[in-house]
């Protein structure tokens, strides 16, 4: 279906448009399949695995920006706290 639309969308003949349509329709509500599932997993990015080196700086390493956000954010609070001010 998708390849469908695909071809639809840069057609030129007659017609094309209101099948477009049609099929745009069809997908919106077309449940995914499970190797639609099975890719979106594989490509899904684990969050929370980012590590500090060493532990507690915000010199961090992860898979993804949000996990070593997360942590450079966690451990500047935790490093903001032990600060005094003059």
């Amino acid at each position: 279906m998708i390849q469908k639309v695909k071809n639809e969308l840069t057609s030129n003949s007659p017609g094309a448009a209101g099948a477009l349509t049609a099929n745009l329709q069809t997908l919106q509500v077309m449940p995914p399949t499970a190797t639609d599932v099975a890719n979106a997993q594989q490509q899904a990015q684990p969050v929370g695995n980012a590590t500090a080196n060493p532990p507690g700086s915000l010199s961090v390493s992860a898979s993804s920006l949000v996990s070593q956000m997360n942590l450079i954010s966690t451990n500047a609070q935790a490093l903001m706290n032990s600060c005094t001010a003059p």
